[in-house]
């Protein structure tokens, strides 16, 4: 692809991808950074979920490995934190940084220079470290309530991710599932997530589907998946022609 369109710059989202869950190992993240050395192509690595792991280990960032040469680090408070706290970071040499503050300030001002005070001194005093500490837990247990609901209320031959971390499961029902047909059920019965087909560029993805469990608890979980197993129980064959709707409305 690189040598095909030769892009000035390469986004990736190598743990916890959005929407499939993926983490790349650690072999894939050398080979990647050695093929953006080829190609001269910098690499904005979006560690969006960083703190938000249930299992196993996290790889060495492609940060850490690059030594910072062609990697911009970028993460969001909003997902580890607040979701209203709209602010983030980045780990990037000064030249990329002062430009992006000044672009930053002819977009939108900046912003709040209270909020970010705030979001400092919260920091320093280990106040994130403290949270990520009570609410990995509680997502994790919210994680296997969804995962024991996919199992007990989905119909055979549905896959699904069994995620290591982040807010999300994905989802893949049978083809002959139509997911805009489920997608309006679910609507009607009180029931959101987010199409598969809106994560695909060139098509497809009408049978997958986001499903998120950082906003609701375990119990609300389990009403949700059984609506949405019930349904596709009562419609195993659900085609296309069922009504449309204009686009997705994720639960987060």
């Amino acid at each position: 692809a690189l040598e095909r369109h030769r892009p000035r710059l390469v986004y990736l989202q190598p743990s916890f991808h959005n929407p499939t869950t993926a983490v790349m190992g650690e072999a894939r993240r050398r080979e990647l950074l050695a093929v953006a050395e080829r190609y001269r192509v910098v690499v904005v690595e979006d560690d969006w979920a960083g703190g938000l792991r249930f299992a196993g280990s996290d790889p060495p960032t492609l940060h850490a490995l690059d030594g910072g040469r062609r990697v911009l680090y970028i993460g969001s408070f909003s997902k580890q934190l607040l979701p209203g706290l709209r602010l983030g970071w980045i780990a990037a040499p000064s030249a990329v940084t002062e430009r992006l503050v000044a672009l930053k300030q002819i977009r939108d001002c900046g912003s709040s220079p209270l909020v970010q005070a705030s979001l400092n001194t919260f920091l320093r005093a280990g106040g994130l470290d403290e949270h990520l500490r009570r609410v990995v837990p509680a997502y994790r247990g919210r994680r296997d309530t969804m995962l024991a609901a996919l199992a007990r209320e989905f119909p055979s031959g549905t896959r699904w991710t069994r995620p290591e971390g982040g807010l999300f499961v994905w989802v893949t029902l049978p083809d002959q599932i139509d997911g805009e047909a489920l997608f309006v059920a679910a609507q009607q019965r009180g029931v959101s997530y987010s199409k598969g087909d809106v994560f695909h560029s060139t098509g497809g993805g009408r049978n997958r589907l986001r499903l998120t469990f950082s906003v609701v608890g375990s119990g609300d979980i389990e009403v949700g998946m059984a609506r949405l197993g019930a349904w596709l129980r009562e419609h195993p064959s659900a085609g296309v022609d069922a009504q449309r709707s204009s686009e997705a409305i994720p639960i987060l």
